[in-house]
């Protein structure tokens, strides 16, 4: 920004001079009037419309670029707040996934029980059958007189 305030007044000072250095009278014509004017008055009328031809295009770009940043910020304001909300789904949806990792184990766990339950049970009926069975047999032996 100071560099182009330095910037300005060097210009400004060459174009002074430079206008004070062409004093003499010129006939400048516009449409349909015509007037005799000093070269140095000319000069730096036109380097002032040249300035504020540049300040208005300048002030126009401004106001764009303002307006680009608000809405940019309201796009990134609203791009937060749906990073937010994603960020709680997906913590939402870790969390289940925890859950049901953790429901799989126990259904395992369960299922080995079951598995060790089974098999205890088969070994007691086969234990009661084995019993039954040699009963039957020692009672066939009383029976028959062995």
């Amino acid at each position: 920004m100071q560099l182009n305030v330095v910037l300005t007044l060097i210009f400004a000072i060459f174009i002074a001079a430079f206008a004070l250095f062409n004093a003499s009278v010129v006939t400048v014509s516009f449409f349909f009037a015509k007037v005799d004017l000093s070269l140095a008055i000319v000069i730096i009328a036109s380097a002032l419309i040249g300035a504020l031809v540049i300040w208005f295009f300048d002030a126009f770009k401004k106001l764009k670029t303002h307006k680009q940043i608000k809405d940019l910020n309201k796009k990134n304001t609203e791009l937060e707040k749906q990073l937010v909300q994603k960020e709680a789904y997906s913590k939402e949806l870790e969390e289940k996934v925890s859950l049901s990792e953790a429901l799989i184990k126990e259904l395992r766990a369960n299922e080995v029980l079951r598995a060790q339950d089974y098999a205890q049970n088969v070994e007691s009926v086969k234990n009661i059958e084995s019993a039954q069975n040699i009963g039957n047999l020692q009672n066939n032996d009383v029976e028959n007189g062995d």
